[in-house]
């Protein structure tokens, strides 16, 4: 009996130790089941472990599977410099958030984007406001912004952007704000997790409210919260992107697979503030033909698939 015992334990332990991939997050994050699960759903990948940052701490390298999925910026900041040899996939952070943090890694790494493309924002915006040419925008001293690429990308719709960096503390980044928007009467915000913190993002929207200035967000959470109009993915498409990338891996790991945006991507607005800025939107029918956007209530395509 106590052989066989022995035998069942160095099998499971060695399951555990070349199990296709791992994903890490923060303590907080409760939701690692269902991640797995709809990669399963989207996939046929079902060797995935679920371990926070402290776990994953203890853990020598010799343990970890060959794919690490770091939820969130702290968690790919972690993963990234922790063990070197591994591929590394980020979900659930912007772009900017992961610019700043791959340069660094030690390992190969790409990403599925929260978000939408510059681009495709400030198209979107200046479609809205023709008559707006600049827009504020500040980023956490935790980003490494390339502040040129934006305003080259802002210069092809008739837009320049005033940057100012701040730091992550809750005073300073209203004084930051205050200041920015004595040029501009919009904000155009980015994912930045240590400058966003929730009770400040509710405090600079209370701000935006009583001085009758306007934010975009990142997100559909800052629209709900108070921003204007919101490009974004949800975390099934975005969850869905992972599964394929996961695919790709399994066929050949040693292959480079781009960062990306998921493809499907959806606009929120919020009403009230649409009707208190008198702002004219276009149809749900020209925001998927000419933006390839969803609206909330989906896009027709989508509905019909």
């Amino acid at each position: 009996m106590k052989p066989i015992l022995f035998a069942l334990l160095i099998a499971f332990f060695s399951a555990k130790n070349y199990a296709g991939a791992m994903l890490v997050h923060e303590r907080g994050f409760n939701a690692s089941n269902v991640v797995i699960n709809k990669i399963g759903i989207y996939s046929d990948i079902t060797d995935i472990e679920s371990a926070t940052i402290s776990e994953y701490r203890m853990l020598s390298k010799e343990a970890l599977p060959p794919i690490i999925i770091a939820v969130g910026i702290r968690a790919f900041r972690y993963v990234c410099k922790a063990h070197s040899g591994r591929k590394v996939i980020a979900l659930f952070l912007g772009k900017e958030e992961y610019l700043s943090v791959s340069q660094t890694c030690i390992s190969t790494s790409t990403a599925v984007f929260s978000g939408a493309d510059l681009s495709l924002r400030l198209r979107l915006f200046k479609h809205i406001f023709p008559n707006v040419s600049r827009l504020g925008l500040i980023y956490s001293e935790n980003i490494q912004l390339n502040e040129e690429y934006y305003q080259a990308q802002a210069a092809l719709h008739g837009l320049k952007f005033v940057f100012s960096s701040t730091p992550n503390d809750r005073n300073t980044i209203l004084k930051t704000i205050n200041r920015i928007l004595v040029d501009t009467n919009v904000l155009f915000s980015i994912i930045d997790t240590h400058l966003y913190q929730q009770q400040t993002i509710q405090d600079v929207l209370k701000l935006f409210f009583r001085q009758r200035k306007i934010m975009i967000g990142p997100s559909n959470n800052f629209v709900k919260a108070g921003a204007l109009f919101s490009i974004y993915s949800d975390a099934e498409e975005q969850i869905k992107e992972l599964a394929g990338i996961l695919v790709k891996y399994d066929q050949n790991i040693n292959q480079h697979i781009p960062s990306l945006y998921p493809q499907r991507l959806k606009v929120v607005f919020n009403p009230y503030l649409v009707r208190s800025f008198g702002v004219v939107l276009p149809s749900s029918e020209y925001l998927e033909n000419t933006f390839g956007l969803c609206s909330e209530s989906g896009c027709a395509k989508a509905l019909n698939d």
